[in-house]
């Protein structure tokens, strides 16, 4: 398992220029590109086999949120680095939980 520091971070919806083309806004690029900058220190070797997946995501509010946002976003920053691709991932579970004094998403995993 790892655990990264920091608030949580949810998948935004994709956003739309006027002609219609899609884009990621900034400042989940930037998310991204952090978290994926902790977790390549951390020299995990990704795998190419059957995962199963688990998310403990401690937020610092107890706002309503919708926890597969938090899963989608941490699948994709963890591309290429915890496992190849995350098609491999064929059992996911996510809890959320309150910790205002630290914010952190523990990841765990395990071959299937």
């Amino acid at each position: 398992a790892v655990t990264v520091p920091g608030a949580p971070r949810a998948k935004m919806r994709p956003r739309f220029t006027r002609q219609g083309h899609a884009f990621i806004p900034k400042e989940e690029r930037q998310a991204v590109k952090a978290t994926r900058t902790y977790l390549e220190a951390q020299r995990f070797a990704c795998d190419s086999e059957p995962l199963a997946v688990a998310f403990l995501f401690f937020r610092s509010n107890a706002r309503r949120a919708d926890a597969d946002n938090f899963c989608k976003f941490s699948l994709d920053a963890a591309q290429g680095i915890l496992w190849r691709d995350d098609a491999q991932v064929s059992a996911l579970a996510a809890l959320m939980r309150y910790d205002k004094r630290l914010p952190r998403t523990v990841i765990g995993w395990a071959r299937l």
